[in-house]
């Protein structure tokens, strides 16, 4: 069945259910399930079409076997299915979804590739979710895509604050996307401090973004939605850009020691040309060893985009690599025999704990010995206490970043921490 006659087999329900009102003996409800292979796309780049296609010809032949003779499976476009449950409340509809998901979840097999799927899954009922066919089909699409952006294989119910909060991305991207245009993304300074002199040696650069209308968004929300939609390369450049030139106001002020420090994601290692991170550094005159590049462990180890290709080039051209947030993940030593960093950054889970929790400092006082062995330098994050300064540098941690010493702050004030010459107490360990 396609998208068509499955809409008008939906208002064809509708008006039935509506007709039938007085009739004790019919049901007064019915949903839709909006069904989405999640990461499909990924199956087409890596097996090609033809294996794709046949994977949602299989799929739609399960969906078919799983339903009730009164149901009806639609191809609704893409690798999107959609059901019409006749007589399903909503809580019925979720536990017809909860099994779909279980017999998806063993693996499917096409031509020998072994295939492990997952599911997104959007329900909506009515009369709870809409009182016409269009309102409940695009219902139904909404709770899809509400699952899919709250981690995929799954379901979701729609419901009205469900579709106030779609609507409310859609137009947060339109700002995004407005802010990103016309420059306006902002980027703060965090300090980086050598824990033996107590001085600003480093900072990093921190995206930050005030929205005109809901005022501070959190970088964790917008950096994923330029993720999401293809944005994350012109707001990198827009990032780096800046960073670069305030690196050199501060050089022309004396500064010449100071090095930036940038992060960079796996979207834009993949979605967009590296070179102008050279034309940028070269337009503000600037050495590239007070560069550096920070990159996750994950992002360290994606061998789908060249990554290790460019931090090598960048490497050669003097840039220093940071792994960021180590310790986090699960291939630590991998990512640093991968990429041969400069500098680990100790994440601030394992430093937020580290006065009294004994596995804290052990698992610190581990990367410290590593790093040493390895000639390494380490930036422990999230550095909030004397006290934890005082551990800190006692296991011979090399560099403290933290409102310890200062959170991000504006240009104008991290100059002002250079000029007045700010030193961070380092409090002496016994």
């Amino acid at each position: 069945m396609n998208r068509r006659r499955f809409s008008e087999m939906v208002e064809k329900e509708l008006v039935f259910v509506n007709d039938n009102k007085a009739d004790v003996s019919c049901c007064k409800e019915f949903s839709i399930l909006f069904i989405d292979l999640d990461d499909f796309k990924a199956i087409n780049d890596l097996y090609g079409h033809d294996v794709g296609d046949k994977l949602l010809k299989n799929i739609a032949e399960m969906l078919l076997k799983h339903c009730s003779d009164d149901s009806l499976v639609c191809r609704y476009g893409g690798d999107e299915f959609a059901i019409l449950l006749k007589g399903h409340s909503s809580s019925e509809a979720k536990k017809y979804a909860e099994d779909l998901i279980g017999v998806l979840l063993r693996p499917i097999y096409i031509d020998t590739i072994k295939l492990d799927i997952t599911i997104s899954i959007g329900i909506s009922t009515y009369p709870e979710s809409g009182l016409t066919h269009l309102d409940l089909l695009k219902n139904a699409d909404y709770a899809m895509y509400e699952q899919k952006r709250n981690g995929r294989n799954g379901i979701s119910i729609y419901d009205g604050k469900l579709q106030a909060e779609y609507l409310r991305q859609l137009r947060l991207k339109d700002r995004l996307i407005k802010a990103i245009s016309e420059y306006k993304i902002q980027v703060y300074y965090q300090p980086i401090i050598d824990i033996e002199t107590g001085k600003v040696c480093k900072f990093e650069a921190l995206t930050r973004w005030f929205d005109e209308e809901e005022g501070y968004i959190s970088p964790v929300i917008f950096i994923e939605m330029a993720e999401k939609y293809g944005l994350i390369g012109d707001l990198g450049k827009i990032v780096f850009d800046k960073a670069c030139c305030d690196l050199a106001g501060m050089r022309q002020q004396g500064f010449t020691d100071i090095c930036i420090s940038i992060n960079r994601s796996v979207r834009e290692f993949s979605n967009c040309d590296q070179k102008y991170i050279y034309d940028i550094i070269e337009r503000y005159n600037l050495p590239f060893d007070k560069i550096m590049i920070e990159i996750t462990e994950s992002a360290a180890l994606d061998e789908g985009n060249n990554i290790l290709e460019l931090l090598s080039e960048f490497s050669q051209k003097g840039i220093s690599i940071a792994i960021d947030d180590f310790g986090t993940g699960y291939s630590s030593m991998s990512a640093i025999i991968a990429n041969k960093p400069n500098i680990i950054k100790i994440d601030r889970s394992f430093i937020i704990d580290i006065e009294h929790s004994v596995e804290s400092q052990i698992l610190v006082s581990l990367v410290m010995d590593m790093s040493r062995k390895l000639n390494l330098d380490v930036v422990a994050e999230g550095v909030e206490s004397e006290a934890q300064v005082r551990i800190l540098s006692k296991m011979g941690c090399h560099y403290i970043q933290g409102f310890y010493f200062s959170p991000a702050v504006e240009i104008e004030q991290a100059m002002r921490l250079l000029e007045q010459n700010e030193v961070c107490t380092i409090p002496a360990y016994v």
